[in-house]
């Protein structure tokens, strides 16, 4: 735990990068606060993947997507908060050029694992991977290169999504 806390602590205490935002709320409230200041206030949707507090992070199941619904283009109007080990609630959101390129998509899945549960599942599916770094993670665990058309990962459990709704 006094690593994750360390590891959360210079996320939110380094300097932003040149054209990057980011933001560590150390409260819902102060999330809620930063989400709608950015976003407006008005008509606001958060997404978060829906996953029974019986199936934890370290059982790993093999599972069948039986549903798909598109919530629609992923672009600036997107705040994705990564939950953060921590004594207390710390979530983190940062944007980049990165984390805005075009093409990018958000769906609801719904999953069915081998235990027989379905549940629900947020993703984010990227259009262009051009513009990543190399090494990143998706590329490995898929073993696809750079600018593999569409790579969709699903948004963990603790983590969600604020967006403007149409």
């Amino acid at each position: 735990m006094g690593v994750a806390m360390k590891e959360t602590l210079q996320a939110c205490e380094r300097p932003a990068e040149e054209g990057e935002n980011k933001f560590c709320a150390t409260s819902l409230e102060s999330l809620v606060d930063l989400s709608t200041s950015k976003l407006g206030s008005n008509r606001l949707t958060v997404l978060a993947t829906n996953v029974s507090k019986i199936m934890s992070k370290s059982v790993r199941q093999d599972y069948t997507i039986v549903g798909v619904k598109d919530e629609g283009a992923a672009e600036k109007d997107v705040y994705y908060w990564h939950s953060k080990q921590y004594a207390y609630a710390v979530y983190y959101s940062h944007k980049s050029a990165c984390t805005l390129e075009a093409g990018r998509r958000i769906a609801r899945v719904w999953v069915k694992v081998e235990d027989g549960r379905t549940v629900e599942a947020v993703a984010v599916c990227h259009k262009d991977t051009s513009a990543w770094i190399p090494n990143n993670i998706p590329f490995k665990a898929l073993n696809v290169r750079l600018g593999t058309p569409s790579i969709c990962l699903f948004v963990p459990q603790g983590d969600h999504l604020w967006q403007t709704a149409d």
